[in-house]
C-alpha cells in the first residue's frame, strides 16, 4: 500500500464505504420501527396506512438514490477538473463531502439533521400517545407520520447505498491506477 496523499484519499473512501453500510443497516433497522408505527395506526393487517408506508419508503429510496447520483456526479466532475487539489485537500479532511467543500471553497452546510431527527422522534411519540389514548385524529396524524418516516428513512438509505457503491467503484479504480503507475503516491496524475 502506498504512503502519501493517495493513501489518505483511499482511507477517506474506506470511511465512506463503512459509513454508507452503517447508514443502510441503521435505516433498515429503523424501518422495522416505522412499520410497527404504521401497523399500529392501521387496524387491519396490511391496510391503507401500511401501503402508504411502503409507497413512501420506495419514493424515498428513489429520491435518495437520485440525490446520491447527482452528488457523486458533481464529485466526479470536480475530480476530473482539479485532481491535484482533491489530493492535497484530502490530507486535512475525513469525508468526501468535506474535501469537495474545500476544493470548491464552499462553506459548511447548516446542521439540520439533529432537528429533523428530533422532530421525527417527537411526531412518533405523539402518534403513539394518540393511539394509546384512542384519539379521533390519530389515524390521520398517523398517515402523515408514516409518510414522513418512509420518506426520511428511504432518502437516507438510498443516498447512502448510492454513495457506498460510488466509493467502492472509485476505490477500485484508484487502486488499479496506482497499480499501473498512472498516478503517483502523492496524487499527481
Amino acid at each position: 500500500m502506498p504512503r502519501g496523499v493517495t493513501d489518505q484519499f483511499l482511507r477517506i473512501l474506506a470511511h465512506e464505504k463503512r459509513s454508507g453500510l452503517r447508514t443502510v443497516l441503521a435505516m433498515a433497522g429503523l424501518s422495522v420501527f416505522a412499520y410497527f408505527m404504521a401497523e399500529l395506526t392501521d387496524q387491519p393487517l396490511l391496510g391503507a396506512v401500511v401501503w402508504l408506508a411502503v409507497a413512501s419508503l420506495v419514493v424515498g429510496l428513489a429520491a435518495g438514490a437520485a440525490y446520491g447520483w447527482r452528488t457523486t456526479r458533481r464529485y466526479n466532475e470536480s475530480l476530473r477538473a482539479s485532481w491535484n487539489q482533491w489530493m492535497r485537500m484530502s490530507l486535512s479532511c475525513a469525508r468526501v463531502d468535506e474535501v469537495s467543500r474545500h476544493v470548491e471553497a464552499r462553506g459548511r452546510a447548516a446542521p439540520v439533521a439533529g432537528v429533523g431527527w428530533g422532530a421525527l422522534f417527537a411526531a412518533n411519540a405523539v402518534l403513539f400517545a394518540a393511539l394509546w389514548g384512542e384519539a379521533a385524529w390519530a389515524v390521520a396524524f398517523g398517515a402523515g407520520v408514516t409518510v414522513a418516516n418512509g420518506l426520511v428513512l428511504g432518502v437516507l438509505a438510498g443516498r447512502a447505498a448510492w454513495s457506498l457503491g460510488w466509493a467502492r467503484s472509485f476505490a477500485k479504480a484508484l487502486h488499479e491506477m496506482l497499480g499501473k503507475g498512472e498516478i503517483g503516491m502523492w496524487g499527481e496524475v
